[in-house]
């Protein structure tokens, strides 16, 4: 997303689910001020996996961002610290709404019940 000119606020976000407990959404921002700093993530806690071909219906963070955008559709943000405040706030709000998590995991339609312990 992005506030302005070249800035831009980076996003990513996982949604953890184990049976008999609540589904956690777990989410990091990182604010890019200027054109010359990396736009991705660089910190430790990030682990990138190669996935088969990509298919969004199967990503439960999919409708996270879908519901994040809808709730920020009409707002005017002044600058990009508005911009990251505004985000970090709605994203606080769907973490702490289970049910939502569980819809967005739900619609997935894979079968959960293989990964147990």
């Amino acid at each position: 997303m992005t506030g302005g000119s070249n800035k831009r606020v980076s996003l990513a976000a996982l949604i953890a689910t184990r049976p008999g407990h609540p589904a956690r959404m777990i989410y990091r921002t990182r604010t890019s001020r200027g054109k010359d700093q990396r736009k991705g993530f660089t910190e430790s806690w990030l682990r990138v996996y190669r996935l088969p071909p990509y298919a969004s219906e199967l990503n439960p963070v999919e409708p996270v961002w879908s519901n994040l955008k809808r709730s920020l559709a009409n707002l005017a943000k002044q600058d990009i610290g508005q911009l990251t405040a505004l985000i970090k706030t709605r994203l606080r709000r769907m973490q702490y709404r289970p049910v939502l998590l569980d819809g967005f995991l739900a619609k997935t339609g894979l079968d959960l019940s293989n990964f147990q312990n």
